[in-house]
């Protein structure tokens, strides 16, 4: 979706540049046919690719070395009772900071 600061517009990602530059991937977006007023051109804009959507998911800050779809023991951690306790856990997806 495109936010042009007053609206939000949906659109369809139409190429992805394969070169990265500053950390950032120049994404081509083909946007409708009919556009709000707010939409100009020159306008500085912000932008989101949605690439999946999971719903009822757990994520938590990527631990270092978890690998995306493996198993792993964490200690789930009982504030309470000042307690920690091993469990097994299984990893889906990941992203660049959570899995």
């Amino acid at each position: 979706s495109i936010n042009t600061r007053n609206d939000l517009i949906e659109g369809q990602v139409s190429r992805i540049n394969p070169m990265v530059q500053n950390g950032n991937i120049e994404v081509e977006v083909t946007l409708p046919k009919s556009l709000p007023a707010s939409a100009r051109p020159e306008l500085n804009i912000e932008g989101k690719v949605s690439i999946d959507k999971l719903s009822s998911a757990l994520f938590i800050d990527k631990p270092v070395g978890a690998k995306p779809y493996s198993e792993a023991t964490l200690y789930l951690v009982d504030k309470e009772k000042q307690q920690a306790r091993a469990i097994q856990v299984h990893y889906g997806a990941e992203t660049s900071q959570h899995i």
